[in-house]
């Protein structure tokens, strides 16, 4: 779907709901779209006793999360 608007300021607070995506592996997610033009936005921290998540900024400026289960992330 085709945006409609401005993109969003990369300064701007979070103002509506992130998608989240699961993955396999955490970080070939982030090495593969990094290397497709998004930008991390926070690094990888544990979310305790879920798994692992980081959060992207696509080329478009959308923020996405990506999420890697693990029961044993601390």
């Amino acid at each position: 779907m085709l945006r409609r608007g401005p993109r969003p300021d990369p300064a701007a607070p979070v103002s509506n709901f992130v998608c989240t995506i699961e993955v396999d592996s955490l970080e070939a997610r982030l090495s593969r779209a990094q290397g497709r033009g998004a930008v991390l936005a926070l690094p990888r921290m544990p979310v305790v006793d879920v798994g692992w998540l980081a959060y992207l900024r696509d080329p478009d400026g959308n923020l996405v999360g990506v999420m890697q289960p693990d029961a044993q992330a601390a």
